[in-house]
Formats: structure tokens, C-alpha cells, sequence
């Protein structure tokens, strides 16, 4: 199995499950993203192998919760991913070059450069940075999450030494 990735929507949580046990068994390395109904079914998925569980009942609560509590936030977040014209995304780059490993990110001139504003870092744990300081040194593999137009973006990952774009674009 080549695979990097692998995505269980399967409709039943048990099916989830062993598919979860299969897949892990075939690849240790695949990352695995399985959903669940239940979410009494979220730690064994995670125990069976998979890297993360998304609950769809889960999501429509918060998202109920949120039209409530931000409802401008949650329109400019609807806006920015419905708008075919303009292709304004929150997006993964990953550091995987020695030119940005170690530099601060002040140096990395994301803004000016880019046209990209930082959200947060996350660094070879499971660590986020959000709002980080300009002095944040970079370490292999850290992974900045930044907004902007996705031909900025492209270029910030190919400067990066981000060879494949696993982010669904559309």
C-alpha cells in the first residue's frame, strides 16, 4: 500500500473500526482519519490505529453553536471557502528545506513576500504556536498554518521545500 492517507466514511462505526485495523496492519506509517457517530467510538478508533476521528454530530453542534455565538466569523470563514473568484484559504506549509530550517520567522518575511498571514505553528510534536513570536526559530518538519490566496501559497511551499500539496484546494 503506497498510500500516505487514508479517509474511513464508512456509515457504520464498526466497519470503521476493523477497516481501521486492516489498513493500520497493512501500512504503519499511512495517517488515518476515520468518523464516527458515536463518539464512545472515538477512542478505540484511535486505539485501533487511526490518527484522528471527526464526528459529523459532533461538527453540527459546534457549527449550531457557532451561528449563534460569531455568527460574522463564521460567515467571512463560509465566504472565504465558497468564493470561487478569489481563492483565499487557511493552509498547511510544511518546512522540509535547510534554507527555512532554523530561521525565525521573522526572517521567512511571510507578509511581505507572500502575501500569507501566520496563524500558528506546529512543531515536530503536537505542539501549536498560535499568534507565534517573530522569533520562533523553524525545525525540520515544523508546519506553518497560514491564510492567503492560494498561488501565494503555493509559492511559500515550494520555497519550503514542500514537494506534494495534500490539501483538498477546492
Amino acid at each position: 500500500m503506497r498510500a500516505r492517507r487514508h479517509c474511513l466514511a464508512l456509515g457504520g462505526d464498526k466497519d470503521n473500526l476493523i477497516v481501521t485495523v486492516l489498513v493500520r496492519q497493512k501500512n504503519p506509517q499511512i495517517w488515518i482519519v476515520a468518523r464516527c457517530t458515536d463518539l464512545k467510538f472515538a477512542d478505540k478508533l484511535k486505539r485501533a490505529g487511526a490518527n484522528s476521528t471527526v464526528s459529523p454530530n459532533r461538527i453540527g453542534g459546534l457549527r449550531l453553536a457557532s451561528e449563534i455565538l460569531r455568527p460574522h466569523a463564521v460567515s467571512f470563514l463560509d465566504q472565504m471557502l465558497k468564493e470561487h473568484a478569489r481563492t483565499l484559504r487557511i493552509e498547511e506549509v510544511q518546512v522540509d528545506t535547510p534554507s527555512w530550517t532554523g530561521k525565525q520567522l521573522q526572517q521567512l518575511q511571510l507578509k511581505q513576500k507572500y502575501n500569507l498571514l501566520l496563524l500558528a505553528v506546529k512543531d515536530q510534536g503536537s505542539t501549536h504556536f498560535a499568534n507565534p513570536p517573530e522569533d520562533l526559530a523553524l525545525q525540520p518538519g515544523s508546519v506553518l498554518i497560514v491564510m492567503g490566496e492560494m498561488d501565494d501559497i503555493r509559492r511559500a511551499r515550494a520555497d519550503a521545500g514542500q514537494v506534494l500539496s495534500h490539501a483538498v484546494t477546492s
